[in-house]
């Protein structure tokens, strides 16, 4: 998952003095540059004279969200949140560290308060987290009122196709008929988008219909031809249709889409 929480760079809350603006200054360029023990160390003393300076809660949050304690990310976004409720960059953030915890159900809470404040839904636009949001709330909420609240909560987000999400979640607990109907609505309303064709197919293994799973794997991959693991499950699909020849020309493409990965990876190591 590749959301971010969204950082806080100015001082909403006016400070006392100038040495605590120098402080926050200086903590929020540690945070630039990924300095997080100092970032950290930096606006925890900011607090400790200015408890409730909401900026300087956001970002401290952020600290503790990018090392992994999500936790204590989320105690301090829930401490921010009183100050300002309405916040969206603060809604969103608490979101995001609730799908990090696997607390579903207030993450999708959190992100209904966000929609409502930002109807726009602009924030909400990472496939990755919201597809681990459905994915997730199903598993934790399998009854038919849970699913019935995701839909409704898909439906206000405008940046989501509700039938995809829904589907990828339904995968993800293993209903694949369901989750088949839902992604091929999904592909009626949106035929260009790759990543509909891919989890159609891998419904369509899990129903043992290769024939029909390749044939979308192969919308899929021309779609979008630079992924290996497209190309991957095409040639597991060509394969038990029968069609051997096929799919080691489509497992040789994993290969070279997987040394083209290794090789674009050492040049940014090279150039770091």
């Amino acid at each position: 998952m590749r959301a971010l929480a969204s950082l806080v760079l100015v001082c909403g809350f006016a400070l006392a003095d100038d040495r605590l603006v120098q402080a926050f200054q200086q903590a929020v360029a540690a945070l630039n540059s990924g300095d997080y023990s100092s970032a950290e160390t930096g606006f925890q003393a900011v607090l400790r004279e200015s408890p409730n300076h909401l900026p300087t809660l956001q970002n401290l949050g952020v600290v503790y969200s990018r090392t992994g304690r999500v936790r204590e990310a989320i105690a301090i976004y829930q401490r921010a949140l009183p100050l300002r409720p309405k916040d969206p960059g603060l809604l969103f953030n608490l979101g995001v560290a609730y799908v990090k915890a696997e607390s579903y159900r207030d993450a999708v809470a959190t992100f209904e308060e966000l929609v409502e404040v930002e109807p726009g839904g602009s924030r909400l636009r990472d496939r990755d987290l919201l597809e681990r949001l459905a994915g997730g709330y199903l598993k934790q909420n399998p009854s038919t009122e849970a699913r019935a609240s995701l839909e409704r909560f898909l439906a206000a987000v405008p940046s989501a196709t509700s039938d995809y999400f829904l589907g990828v979640a339904l995968m993800a607990d293993s209903n694949y008929e369901e989750a088949a109907a839902h992604l091929e609505h999904a592909i009626e309303l949106d035929a260009g988008s790759w990543s509909s064709y891919f989890y159609l197919a891998k419904a369509r293994m899990q129903l043992r219909q290769p024939e029909a799973a390749a044939a979308l794997l192969q919308k899929a991959a021309g779609l979008n031809p630079k992924s290996p693991e497209v190309f991957y499950e095409l040639g597991r699909a060509l394969k038990a249709a029968g069609r051997a020849e096929e799919a080691k020309s489509a497992m040789q493409r994993v290969r070279e889409l997987r040394a083209l990965e290794l090789k674009q990876d050492a040049e940014a190591l090279r150039k770091q």
